[in-house]
């Protein structure tokens, strides 16, 4: 009789827990996953350097290595190091003399360009590999400190 009790005192708890997390947060509802609208979009139909409406340039580490002792300076509004042309933005680490720095880089984001909780994100790209590289591709909220 004592196993018994002990047996459904133990279950509950655990079924009572199983029905509460029905997987649902606190979120907006969130619109269906048929049609999504395009919220922003760069398709590189020009030449030069990358849209100053879409892209900015993230350079506030370069003092500090940026917290991980990277060796390369990352430019601002550089063509040898971020281009676009035929349809294409190349961002090119090179190695040179700059600033101290014996690499160059670019370091584009959209932070302060666009922002929106749902949506379908499509992206296009040829990575290098190599020795030192480390190409990303990230999403992270406008608001966040280190974004």
């Amino acid at each position: 009789m004592w196993i018994l009790f002990f047996s459904l005192g133990m279950i509950f708890p655990i079924w009572m827990g199983c029905i509460r997390s029905s997987g649902q947060d606190d979120y907006p509802d969130r619109p269906g996953t048929g049609e999504y609208e395009l919220v922003w979009n760069d398709e590189f139909e020009y030449e030069g350097l990358p849209d100053p409406d879409k892209w900015g340039y993230d350079t506030e580490g370069n003092a500090t290595g940026w917290g991980n002792n990277e060796e390369q300076y990352y430019t601002e509004a550089r063509l040898e190091n971020a281009r676009v042309s035929e349809g294409v933005l190349t961002i090119t680490a090179r190695k040179e003399e700059y600033e101290g720095f014996e690499y160059t880089s670019a370091r584009l984001r959209t932070k302060s360009k666009g922002d929106w909780l749902y949506g379908k994100v499509e992206v296009r790209a040829k990575l290098p590999d190599g020795r030192g590289m480390w190409p990303a591709i990230w999403m992270l909220p406008t608001d966040w400190a280190y974004g």
